[in-house]
């Protein structure tokens, strides 16, 4: 597998507890301004409405050891990071931030130790979907067959992508969604681009791709 493009990467921890973290009876222009002049964020929040812990108050455009960090947001019970790049560097992000603001500003906040992850790739692969799927090769022939007799001029169905997933009902929000793996929107069967989404850390990300190019 090989990465062509990283299209969305974010990584998210939480807190021990609901808090606003920045607001504790204090004027939050100094946190905003400190998380500024560290990482040049091109907007920062500037209104009372913007400091809704609720909603998320948001960061946009910022910079962090050569990564552009797109957006970076504080919840109540999280913070969210996002960037194009590999999400371990968003979360080492958020890791600087919560140590700076607990050393420098005596922000009490305390996380839960959970963590959630969400990896968007464009890739590159030779896998062969078709060659270990065969038993539906009846299925997608229905499909074509049945297009054709409604005039539509459509070439063999083939199975285009795998999607993985879990029981989730019995689980509490927020569920890690499902895995993709499905042949890139819009390009050609033989150009060999895929779209890939997956609940993890872009390193892993790929050692599960890895893993499913040599089944295929």
């Amino acid at each position: 597998m090989q990465i062509k493009g990283i299209l969305l990467s974010h990584a998210i921890r939480f807190f021990a507890e609901a808090a606003d973290p920045i607001a504790e009876r204090r004027s939050p222009i100094p946190l905003i301004r400190g998380l500024q002049d560290m990482y040049g964020f091109v907007q920062v929040p500037t209104t009372v409405a913007e400091l809704d812990f609720t909603k998320g108050v948001t960061f946009l455009q910022g910079y962090y050891k050569g990564a552009v960090i797109s957006k970076f947001q504080i919840y109540e019970n999280g913070m969210l990071c996002e960037a194009l790049a590999d999400n371990s560097t968003c979360d080492e992000f958020m890791g600087e931030v919560l140590k700076w603001a607990t050393t420098e500003h005596n922000i009490p906040v305390k996380e839960n130790g959970v963590k959630a992850f969400l990896s968007q790739l464009e890739i590159a692969s030779n896998a062969n979907l078709e060659k270990h799927l065969q038993k539906i090769d009846s299925v997608a022939a229905l499909i074509g067959q049945s297009l054709q007799s409604y005039g539509q001029p459509v070439a063999l169905y083939q199975i285009s992508g795998i999607k993985l997933h879990y029981d989730s009902a019995a689980l509490p929000v927020p569920r890690p969604p499902e895995f993709v793996f499905e042949r890139r929107a819009g390009q050609p069967y033989s150009a060999n681009e895929y779209f890939s989404s997956a609940p993890l850390r872009t390193a892993d990300h790929m050692r599960v791709l890895d893993q499913l190019e040599k089944i295929f």
